[in-house]
């Protein structure tokens, strides 16, 4: 089993665990996942399988607080819907800043400035990169005009 596939499995492990409300540690998961993770070690040597297993621990401690916090299924219901309509928010505001920036972006291109402006994100790959994964960065065919020399 290469290291993908026992990522996978220990997600399915952690997965399971936490819907059947198991307390979850690198020794449950090889009680349930014997095969795959015969020792504690195999989770808590392996970076990726330690934060994996660390981000499952929170969720369940989340789900067990809402579980036993004393809050009716209509207040639970309640807080749902108002977190889903902060999301909802929330993407709407990204999307109106990405859109703004956008503008901004167009203008200072337009001025001539951007050369200034890429050269100072030149240092920040990775946030030019997800600007442009939101749609943020204006983006066009560049074609070269009739006597314009290469």
């Amino acid at each position: 089993m290469d290291i993908d596939e026992k990522q996978d499995r220990l997600h399915e492990v952690l997965e399971a665990m936490l819907i059947g409300n198991l307390t979850i540690s690198a020794r449950a998961i090889c009680r349930h996942a014997p095969e795959t993770f015969p020792h504690a070690s195999s989770i808590t040597t392996v970076e990726r399988r330690q934060k994996l297993m660390a981000n499952y621990i929170a969720k369940q401690e989340l789900v067990r607080g809402h579980v036993g916090s004393g809050l009716s299924k209509v207040e639970l219901e309640r807080e749902r819907e108002i977190s889903t309509q902060r999301i909802t928010e929330l993407e709407h505001n990204q999307a109106l800043l990405a859109s703004g920036l956008k503008a901004a972006i167009l203008t200072i291109t337009s001025m001539g400035g951007f050369s200034i402006w890429a050269a100072h994100y030149s240092a920040y790959e990775a946030a030019t990169q997800k600007l442009r994964a939101l749609g943020a960065l204006p983006a066009a065919d560049i074609l070269r005009g009739p006597g314009i020399a290469r």
